[in-house]
Parts: structure tokens; C-alpha cells; sequence
């Protein structure tokens, strides 16, 4: 943050800088940077005509949809950045498509996530809010997750349902033609 301060300039006889007059210092208030996650290598381990499966070694992420515009985004651990970026690539499809999205996020097993996961999937629903069928639903069961859902939901107008019970989330794939609680397997940490 920055703010002007005037501070007098120092008086002696024949020192230009005794001249009248102020002078503007810029005070600034240094925070700190966010912590930054080293670059995660994600890689498609299965994938099929309305379904792709993708892993990195702390997380797997499982995404489903069908032809009238339902994605079901499935987390396992930890959401990083690269996840979102493959996200991203499937509502745009479906947009492109000219399909209005609905967004179906299942992060019941998802405990931690990078902000890069949230802010990038945050500024693509913002410019394409319009693309979007309302409201966009989310299950999760970390309190983690639950607050970083209520700064997107801020953002966002307040368009997101956040089920906390894994028997409503599931009904409303159920009722968008997908099926719920797909399994995916976990990365090994060998």
C-alpha cells in the first residue's frame, strides 16, 4: 500500500534544499508475497469419450461430463494450479459448444489446494458468468476448502450452492445426468 507523507525539507542558509516548500516521500507497506507451490507435474492416466482422469504426485482429479453441458469435477488431495488448467480447458469446450455450463465441483477429498486452483477457476466463471447455468454446486467437508468456496461465492454474487452433505451433492449429479462419486485412483508415493 502506498500513501504520500510530507515531510518539511531541512533549513540552513545557502542549501537549496532550504528553499519553502515540502517535499513527498512514498511511505511503503511491504506484505508478504504468498507462499508459492514449485510447479507440479500433472499427467492423463485414463481418459474416454466423457471422461478424462489426471494425477500428480499429491493429488488426482477425475472430470465427467456429457453433452448437455454438466461438469462433474472430482478432487482427490491436493488441488494444484495444473488441475485447474485442464478445468478450464473443458467449461471452455463446452462454451465454445455454445452449451450453457453447469458446474458440479465433488471436493469431499480434497483437504488442501493451492490459490492459483481457486483463482483461476474463479476469474474464467467471472468473465463467463453468462455461460453458466445457476447456481453451481460444491460438496466439501474441509473447513479449508468451505472458506476459500465463500470468497468465490462472494466474488461470484453468491450463485454457488456448498453442500456439506455428500447425499444432496450427489442427487443434484444425479438429477444432471451424471453418475455421482466417481472413483479415481490416489497418485502412490513411491
Amino acid at each position: 500500500m502506498l500513501w504520500p507523507a510530507r515531510l518539511p525539507r531541512p533549513s540552513s542558509k545557502g542549501d537549496p534544499a532550504s528553499l519553502p516548500g515540502w517535499k513527498i516521500l512514498l511511505c511503503v507497506q511491504v506484505m508478504a508475497a504468498p507462499e508459492v507451490k514449485p510447479f507440479q507435474v500433472i499427467q492423463k492416466v485414463d481418459s474416454g469419450a466423457s471422461f478424462e482422469v489426471w494425477r500428480s504426485p499429491t493429488g488426482a482429479m477425475r472430470l465427467d461430463w456429457n453433452r448437455q453441458g454438466v461438469v462433474l469435477e472430482t478432487m482427490l488431495g491436493f488441488g494444484s494450479h495444473e488441475f485447474a488448467t485442464v478445468i478450464l480447458r473443458r467449461w471452455e469446450a463446452s462454451r465454445r459448444g455454445g452449451l450453457q455450463i453447469l458446474i458440479l465441483n465433488d471436493f469431499w477429498e480434497m483437504p488442501n489446494y493451492d490459490s492459483g486452483f481457486r483463482i483461476l477457476q474463479q476469474e474464467w466463471a467471472l468473465k463467463n458468468r453468462s455461460s453458466l447455468v445457476q447456481p453451481l454446486h460444491i460438496v466439501t467437508r474441509s473447513k479449508l476448502v468451505s472458506m476459500g468456496t465463500a470468497v468465490v461465492n462472494l466474488a461470484l454474487g453468491g450463485i454457488i450452492t456448498v453442500h456439506t452433505q455428500r447425499q444432496t451433492f450427489d442427487a443434484e449429479v444425479k438429477k444432471a445426468g451424471l453418475t455421482p462419486n466417481p472413483q479415481i485412483p490416489f497418485p502412490s508415493t513411491t
